[in-house]
């Protein structure tokens, strides 16, 4: 494990160093990008702004030019679309479509003169994943509706008149989720996903083909890949005839091509280029004009760009200086794509394949830290129960001007991914940096359930959620111990969502930790399985077990019933809008906590959903984080940083 070689000329305690990072830094260099489309001379991106009050924008930049903001300033370019939206713009032969995240409308902007008018005016239903063809009379997307007859709304592909925007028909109907429409370019076909409860999407889905008719209806429909234990991920057509698209049959997400007969496997290997598709438009491939496939591909937690011929072959892999690469298109020989390395936070950039070229994109700024400051993320793996392996991104504390007194370890926080079905990489984000220029370690970790190392681990999660995961949490965080890097009497663990859920998990079954901070976590699995919204109303039949017999399974992995145990501080952080994990999982603990003398806190954020997005939101919430680890390592707090733990002299109840 790498040692830091800097000399610096100061000694202060872990946790206290003087940091050139700020909290406000850390809101305001926040911003999450979305969508990618690529016209050939220029890029499009949605961009997440906290200043913004979490809006988005539309972004363009030809290649090699200036970026310029497309959307108007009231607008919030995002979709609602089973939560978590996605797919909220599409390039058109005669401007974009995009939907609005106040209304939920699809809206049509002329990029060149700035005109804007609504395309759909249903004040009940919302659209997203939207498909253009210039020669067909329709515009196709997916609708969500409410149905007076059931708890959840309907999902429905359907197509949108160009001449008559209120006639809307829906072409495809009948299950659960759609997603993913894909048009062949000369219009005559389309090609979807779709899938039922109780699947999520990497679960199993379903490849659909149909001809589009003359007034934009379908026929012929057939299934032609996927199913109940097969996921397919990112249809999209390489000519008239070819449909390429993602598969895990062979138990990792690989390309294959679709020639209206049979289904050709491109470039085979152990390797992921899919992902679980928790949004809409994800994008981790594109196809050239010339049939040219630029893909990206996940091996070992780390991510590459590769390059296939229009016929296939092998693939060839392009020497670029990133860790981690998605939303991928090609057009005119340029690839775009987002990409993030250890020392370069997520950004957008573009790649000339001819002239070996590559273009950043986005606003010119300082870099938000300094090289010398930054901890570079480092893959190790550990043994886990079972003999499990598992991958986690160490980051040791780094300041070239400051270090620990003489003979001490730093505090290390243990921080995890969402989903539980999503993944880390060790590209340079700022959250993490603000821990490490302080003065503590963070370990980030890609605990089994994990997506990026195929099916298989993917699905070892299943039936142990709240259990295995956490196990691999405490053999991460032992491991180091063990190796001379950390404080075991300093050991944090920190997250959000389904890591929320670990962090309560690992708090209460376990004394490893000596405190925890969760964000907006699941205290109550029976009560979320009951309450939760469409998308994931059944996503713990695998990870838990089937409902209802599987009842006592949820109580057995929910905190909440377990409160007797609770003996470890916990701050909660708790969005008052979330639509996901209702603000009841986080005050029915706080309560318990105060009941049982344990130290606690709880922030609230009346605005705020599943995820911060307001730059005070976020601000607050890290400088609270900050402080609670403070005041249980006993350090005294900065001037401008208050006490969240207000504690009696024995420092055992909050007041």
């Amino acid at each position: 494990m790498k040692k830091n070689q800097n000399t610096p000329s100061l000694s202060e305690p872990f946790g206290l160093w003087p940091s050139p990072l700020s909290a406000a830094d850390l809101a305001r260099g926040k911003r999450r990008l979305g969508d990618l489309h690529l016209d050939g001379d220029a890029v499009y991106w949605t961009e997440t702004r906290p200043e913004r009050n979490g809006s988005a924008v539309l972004c363009r930049q030809p290649v090699g030019g200036e970026m310029e903001i497309l959307s108007p300033p009231e607008f919030n370019v995002k979709a609602r679309v089973q939560v978590y939206g996605g797919g909220a713009f599409a390039l058109g032969s005669t401007g974009i479509r995009m939907t609005s995240g106040e209304d939920r409308q699809i809206y049509f902007l002329n990029p060149e003169n700035g005109e804007i008018r609504a395309v759909t005016n249903q004040a009940e239903a919302a659209f997203c994943d939207m498909v253009d063809c210039e020669s067909t009379p329709v515009l196709f997307a997916v609708r969500e509706r409410p149905d007076v007859a059931s708890h959840y709304p309907v999902s429905e592909l359907v197509s949108i008149s160009k001449k008559n925007p209120a006639l809307i028909t829906a072409v495809v109907s009948g299950n659960d989720f759609y997603a993913s429409p894909a048009l062949s370019p000369d219009g005559k076909k389309l090609a979807w996903l779709c899938w039922d409860h109780p699947n999520m999407p990497w679960d199993g889905c379903q490849l659909w083909l149909a001809d589009v008719n003359l007034d934009g209806r379908l026929s012929n429909a057939s299934q032609i890949a996927g199913g109940s234990r097969e996921s397919v991920f990112q249809p999209q057509w390489q000519d008239n005839q070819n449909l390429v698209y993602v598969s895990d049959r062979s138990g990792w997400w690989n390309l294959y091509r679709f020639d209206g007969e049979s289904h050709l496997a491109l470039a085979p290997q152990s390797a992921e280029f899919g992902l679980p598709q928790w949004v809409f438009g994800l994008s981790t491939f594109g196809i050239d004009r010339d049939g040219t496939i630029a893909c990206a591909f996940c091996r070992n937690g780390l991510w590459h760009l590769g390059i296939l011929d229009g016929g296939g072959g092998k693939l060839r892999s392009c020497e670029l200086p990133f860790t981690f690469i998605q939303q991928v298109r090609i057009r005119n020989g340029r690839v775009a794509f987002v990409g993030a390395a250890p020392e370069t936070a997520r950004a957008v950039f573009v790649y000339d394949l001819t002239q070996n070229r590559l273009y950043p994109c986005g606003e010119k700024s300082d870099p938000p830290l300094a090289q010398p400051f930054i901890s570079a993320g480092q893959s190790i793996e550990v043994a886990s129960e079972g003999g499990l392996t598992v991958q986690a991104f160490f980051y040791p504390p780094v300041n070239p001007e400051v270090t620990g007194p003489a003979g001490q370890l730093p505090p290390l926080i243990v921080m995890g991914h969402g989903g539980p079905t999503d993944a880390n990489d060790n590209g340079l984000t700022l959250k993490i940096q603000f821990w490490t220029t302080r003065g503590f370690a963070v370990a980030d970790v890609n605990y089994r359930g994990s997506s990026g190392r195929g099916r298989a681990f993917r699905e070892s999660l299943n039936g142990k959620w709240g259990r295995a995961e956490v196990e691999d949490c405490l053999a991460v965080a032992r491991h180091l111990v063990s190796e001379g890097a950390v404080d075991e009497k300093n050991l944090f663990i920190s997250g959000s969502s389904a890591f929320g859920y670990t962090v309560l998990c690992a708090l209460t079954f376990h004394d490893l930790f000596k405190g925890g901070a969760s964000y907006y976590g699941i205290s109550d699995q029976l009560a979320l399985a009951e309450q939760t919204h469409k998308f994931e109303a059944f996503y713990s039949h695998s990870l838990i077990a089937p409902l209802p017999e599987g009842r006592e399974s949820y109580r057995a992995c929910s905190p909440i019933y377990h409160r007797q145990k609770l003996r470890r501080p916990i701050i909660f952080f708790q969005g008052l809008k979330d639509p996901v994990v209702a603000p009841v999982q986080a005050e029915k603990m706080v309560a318990a906590m105060r009941e049982n003398g344990t130290p606690v806190a709880y922030l609230t954020f009346p605005e705020e959903g599943h995820g911060f997005g307001d730059e005070a939101a976020i601000r607050r919430a890290i400088e609270a984080e900050y402080s609670f680890y403070l005041q249980l390592m006993e350090l005294p707090l900065p001037a401008d940083l208050p006490a969240v733990l207000k504690t009696n002299s024995k420092n055992q109840r909050i007041s």
